[in-house]
């Protein structure tokens, strides 16, 4: 990974629409990581050196404690 390439991570239940958007993402020159569910993201997020600058959070599952991680 070029050290100026941006991350972004995809965290969606929809596996389709995770990939199309990886896909999508990928051809514009970012780096994509993915999840399925929130505890699969912050299991990603603290294995990578992943420093989100902008959070987009839509849960259907009632979690309130993203804003922590």
């Amino acid at each position: 990974m070029s050290e100026f390439q941006q991350q972004i991570l995809v965290i969606d239940d929809d596996v389709s629409f995770i990939e199309c958007l990886e896909d999508t993402l990928q051809s514009e020159g970012f780096n994509v990581l993915t999840a399925t569910g929130f505890e699969d993201a912050i299991k990603v997020i603290e294995k990578t050196s992943f420093h989100p600058h902008f959070y987009f959070v839509r849960f259907k599952n009632g979690r309130k404690n993203w804003s922590r991680y």
